[in-house]
């Protein structure tokens, strides 16, 4: 009920009563007045104070004033102060209800805002207005569609809604402000209901948060770049709590443990690995959080029917105020480095092998020179029958030796690359002669080479060949098993069926050579991997020690010598790998010399070698041939004597290995004495690399030791002629 009804209604009691009074009392002039005034200031005064004031009270004491005249005028001096201190108040705090309105609605820096129950803004403070940029007139009565954006309009009218349901809610608004820039607020909407319950319209207060949303919308950016850094990587990262349970891990610690993320949160180390190797994490965890110091430490563990070798650094995840919320650890897995590590080692010591091989062989080849060489001047001194078989024996043994020697100096890497016209069919044999005592007796041989064809190719590198992948066989043979190697000659007319091919490759005839074992086998997806260099040999059938480069060894042997490879293999079956080299059809003669004559001269020889037993018989048979012999071990000695016999000097035989000085540095002293100086170098090393760079820098010819005396002869000759 408004305040015009309410004033209708008092009027008309105020009249019943007047009429009451004069019907039943007489009332002269005054109280006449005075019953008047008095109702005219107590209907006024129901108005101003909004029912603060004892309407019952105050018509009581009017009646009393009337019916007790003698206290007219007291009574009302008192009614009307009576009036006036309730007045009084009422109008302070209506002052104060106006200040704080003012101050608080005005002054706030919240945005405030009343709509009413058709949803129009009816009242809004500064702060609504200055966000928006609107005045009274632009914004009052209208509503949201009126003001603002399509898109805003429905999340602001949803919201609403919201709140009127709910009484109250609080909501996160994205709005447009007054330079058109992006604002987010946080709001608080209030339904307003009167005492029945009717809607009366909504109370909103808001702040601007858009400092905050955008420092959450960079952070959230930056997690989202470190949660990508921290998956990218192949590091295993986890976050654990001070009692060790997981609370976060990257994709790579779920791969290594292959389980899922929510399979591994929550849990501790006892829950995922064995107990020796949980109680050995837990106590690096209790360490560091007892020291406070970052921890790097490398571990070997076994897990998931592997081995891991990782280096594990740990540190403390702490609060601002120092508290310790967790331990952060990074893993990096190390266990092909330290593969390498070892494949590299074993490298090393291959070569120190092959160090050790060489210089061995160096030294056999001096001590065969004696033997072959004192055994071929016999045979020219000895005319009996049964002593020249005898001697023709011990020769032929010894160049059977000189073979095997060659054949270690080929593998040891000594040996300069050479082209050359070669059997397969031999260098299978010889290279199973020099395996066959290290291949395990329960593992049978068999050969099917009937290949008649001739390959043109290095026979130390494909010896090497044959080497690698012989090895290979026998060492996927864990009991007993057999190797079979076969060589034939095919035609090639489609290469796109190899597994790997030479780009110098072409169609046409080849030798093929195929060796197969009976060993573990090699699983599908690993026959193309392993072939790269240093993959790993935990990992591959007959790969289990060695360089961890035999294998690409052989295909790298295999395309320089422009030819193919494949391979097949079955788990628990074995391998089958084939190797095609082109068949040469320019067979050139064979190097080997059938020395049939000795040929015998005159003049001085210069020998120089720091072997003894190799001057006396080069001696030996020098003189036989009819030369004269000056001999010294040392070069320093050689250069001298040359220049005290410059000139009857015919030659000089000079070794290669001596100590001070070598060979090569000898020759180039002699070569300042006399440009034209005619030199032999002799080695026990055979024609290693380095060798035939030599005889283009000066020496004429070349020995190899063992010798016997037709061939010293023959590079005599040679020399002079």
């Amino acid at each position: 009920m408004n305040a015009i009804r309410r004033s209708a209604l008092l009027y008309a009691l105020s009249s019943l009563i007047i009429a009451l009074f004069l019907y039943f009392k007489e009332l002269d002039d005054v109280q006449y007045i005075f019953l008047i005034l008095s109702s005219t200031t107590i209907i006024y005064s129901k108005i101003k104070l909004q029912d603060k004031t004892d309407l019952g009270l105050m018509f009581i004491f009017s009646i009393l004033i009337i019916s007790q005249w003698d206290l007219f005028f007291t009574g009302t001096i008192l009614f009307y102060i009576f009036i006036y201190l309730i007045h009084k108040e009422s109008y302070q705090m209506d002052e104060l209800q106006s200040i704080i309105h003012n101050n608080i609605w005005n002054n706030t820096s919240e945005i405030l805002f009343v709509k009413d129950k058709e949803l129009r803004y009816k009242i809004v403070n500064h702060g609504w207005r200055d966000l928006f940029g609107l005045s009274e007139d632009q914004y009052n009565g209208k509503t949201d569609t009126d003001l603002f954006q399509p898109e805003i309009v429905n999340s602001i009218q949803t919201t609403d809604r919201i709140a009127i349901k709910h009484g109250e809610h609080s909501f996160i608004h994205s709005v447009i402000d007054k330079d058109n820039k992006q604002k987010y607020m946080v709001v608080l909407k209030q339904a307003i209901f009167d005492k029945k319950g009717n809607f009366m319209g909504l109370f909103g207060i808001a702040r601007d948060i858009t400092e905050l949303e955008e420092i959450k919308q960079y952070l959230i950016k930056q997690n989202s770049i470190l949660e990508k850094a921290f998956e990218f990587t192949q590091n295993a990262i986890f976050i654990k709590t001070p009692d060790s349970r997981y609370t976060y891990v990257n994709k790579a610690y779920c791969d290594i443990h292959n389980k899922a993320y929510d399979e591994i949160i929550g849990k501790s180390d006892f829950d995922l690995f064995d107990e020796e190797t949980a109680e050995m994490f837990t106590k690096v965890d209790k360490e560091l959080i007892k020291n406070g110091k970052k921890i790097i430490r490398q571990v070997t563990i076994n897990f998931n029917n592997k081995q891991y070798t990782t280096i594990t650094t740990k540190d403390l995840l702490k609060d601002s105020d120092g508290q310790i919320l967790g331990i952060i650890g990074v893993s990096q897995d190390i266990s092909e480095i330290k593969s390498m590590e070892r494949q590299i080692m074993e490298a090393e010591k291959l070569h120190s092998i092959e160090t050790l091989a060489g210089g061995i062989a160096h030294d056999l080849n001096n001590i065969l020179t004696g033997v072959q060489g004192y055994s071929s001047i016999l045979l020219m001194e000895l005319e009996h029958p049964e002593y020249t078989e005898y001697l023709n024996n011990i020769i032929n043994s010894t160049k059977y030796a000189s073979r095997l020697i060659s054949k270690l100096l080929i593998y040891s890497r000594k040996q300069k690359d050479q082209i050359v016209n070669l059997n397969i069919n031999s260098l299978i044999h010889d290279t199973y002669e020099l395996l066959k005592p290290t291949i395990k007796k329960n593992i049978s041989i068999h050969f099917n080479l009937f290949s008649t064809g001739i390959i043109s190719g290095d026979p130390a590198h494909i010896g090497q060949v044959i080497m690698n992948l012989m090895l290979n066989s026998a060492e996927a043979i864990k009991g007993d098993g057999e190797i079979v190697l076969e060589t034939e000659n095919v035609v090639i007319d489609d290469l796109r069926r190899f597994r790997f091919i030479s780009e110098m490759a072409s169609i046409g005839e080849y030798v093929k050579f195929r060796i197969n074992d009976t060993g573990i086998g090699i699983a599908e997806d690993k026959l193309s991997i392993i072939f790269e260099p240093f993959y790993s040999g935990k990992e591959r059938a007959g790969a289990k020690s060695g360089t961890g480069l035999g294998l690409s060894i052989v295909l790298n042997v295999v395309k320089s010598h422009s030819g193919l490879l494949d391979i097949v293999s079955e788990l628990g079956k074995g391998t089958s790998i084939c190797i095609y080299f082109p068949l040469e059809k320019n067979i050139s003669k064979t190097n080997e010399e059938s020395f049939k004559e000795i040929y015998t001269g005159k003049g001085t020889i210069l020998i120089v070698d720091d072997e003894k037993n190799i001057l006396k018989i080069l001696t030996s048979m020098l003189e036989k041939l009819g030369y004269t012999v000056i001999s010294t071990t040392n070069g320093y000695d050689a250069v001298e004597l040359y220049k005290d016999n410059k000139s009857t000097i015919k030659g000089v035989i000079i070794d290669l290995l001596m100590p001070e000085i070598d060979g090569y540095q000898t020759l180039n002293e002699l070569l300042r004495i006399n440009p034209d100086v005619k030199s032999i170098l002799c080695s026990g090393f055979g024609r290693q690399e380095g060798i035939d760079n030599l005889l283009e820098r000066g020496f004429k010819g070349f020995i190899a030791k063992p010798f016997d005396i037709e061939t010293v002869s023959i590079r005599i000759h040679e020399l002079f002629n």
